[in-house]
């Protein structure tokens, strides 16, 4: 397979690194606004809200990560099993290949009639002669009792 059709291995990493940076980022930028007051002397956020924003956030992380991490993981596993490295759609490769067995299937099927009509004639040749040979046993049974029964 080539490498651009395989991502990164350290793109998962990456993108968990972007997303822990983005929200430190965040909760940064909340804590200065929680620094500033407004014109009547107020902080611009409460540090209560943002004490009840970091603990639903640790929360919420707390139970989706675990499960989130994993699903991300599993889907990179998934992925790695299911993508082709050819330019044929998996559809299109699969019915090419369907049509391939069909017809090799319609030939084998044709060879096989064949086959079949060979032992069918076959069949019925020796038929023919086995009849031909009862029939001269019975005829040579009628002709000679005498003789048979004398040996």
């Amino acid at each position: 397979m080539s490498a651009s059709t395989h991502p990164s291995p350290h793109k998962k990493s990456r993108t968990l690194l972007w997303t822990a940076l983005t929200t430190g980022i965040a909760l940064i930028g909340i804590l200065v606004l929680s620094t500033v007051d407004d014109a009547n002397g107020d902080p611009l956020i409460e540090t209560s809200i943002i004490a009840q924003l970091i603990a639903f956030l640790g929360l919420v992380l707390g139970v989706v990560g675990p499960p989130l991490f994993r699903a991300v993981k599993d889907t990179g596993i998934v992925r790695e099993q299911v993508q082709n490295s050819h330019t044929v759609n998996l559809r299109d490769d699969n019915d090419d290949k369907h049509d391939r067995v069909l017809s090799k299937l319609d030939h084998i099927d044709r060879k096989l009639d064949r086959k079949i009509d060979t032992v069918r004639e076959d069949i019925s040749r020796l038929n023919i002669r086995s009849d031909k040979h009862e029939d001269r046993i019975d005829l040579l049974e009628q002709t000679e009792p005498s003789k048979r029964s004398s040996t």
